[in-house]
């Protein structure tokens, strides 16, 4: 292909959905779920959507499809537009695009990861983002036909800007913050250990009582 069937493009601060940056991911077919992989397993990439409002998706679709119409002027080999590859609307109307980059290229040699950087255009130190992080992802635009010879756009994955990142919670979140007293800071350890040991012997106690009192319905 030449240099000007490639046509870059930037979308900026947009909300970021199901991020795949943080290592190469394939689709199981037999599971019918993604999966994470090394990059060498068939069709391992990286991926990342994004949700656009309808003006704005818009907008970004005819300048994808005008470039098709410029690239088919130069390629008579080129068919019928038939859409943007990874583009679909949801039921409360918003769209969604996706930019990937295969782990092997169509030489078969491996590819190298697309670069992520923070707000301050610096390497991301955690790439496992979650949807919902704010950022700007930058791709690349190309006429390609899929395996059934329909042809469109594909979006090629460049680079990801994480502005406002967004990570899953851990097993702490979930505890509450409490106040302590001085005197409970500089209670002996061991009146501590005493009192958390009497209090779990009681808890002990409580569940051993209730697994045969066969007579309680089952909760659930």
């Amino acid at each position: 292909m030449a240099k000007e069937d490639f046509k870059n493009f930037v979308v900026k601060q947009v909300e970021l959905q199901w991020p795949r940056l943080n290592q190469p991911y394939r689709y199981n077919n037999n599971e019918r779920r993604t999966e994470a992989c090394e990059p060498t397993a068939k069709n391992a990439s990286y991926s990342v959507s994004w949700t656009m409002d309808t003006d704005d998706a818009k907008k970004l679709y005819m300048e994808l499809q005008q470039h098709f119409k410029d690239c088919s002027s130069r390629n008579s080999k080129i068919g019928k537009f038939g859409g943007v590859f990874g583009h679909k609307k949801d039921d409360e109307g918003n769209h969604h695009f996706t930019a990937k980059r295969n782990c092997v290229n169509s030489s078969g040699a491996l590819t190298t990861p697309p670069t992520v950087v923070d707000a301050r255009k610096q390497p991301l130190s955690d790439k496992a983002i979650w949807s919902g992080s704010l950022g700007s992802v930058a791709f690349s635009a190309v006429a390609v036909a899929d395996p059934e010879q329909k042809w469109g756009i594909t979006l090629l994955l460049s680079a990801v800007q994480v502005i406002k990142p967004k990570y899953g919670s851990t097993a702490i979140d979930e505890f509450d913050e409490y106040e302590t007293t001085e005197e409970d800071d500089h209670r002996p350890q061991d009146q501590q250990r005493e009192e958390t040991t009497k209090s779990v012997g009681d808890v002990n106690d409580e569940l051993q009582a209730a697994a045969f009192d066969a007579d309680d319905p089952i909760p659930f």
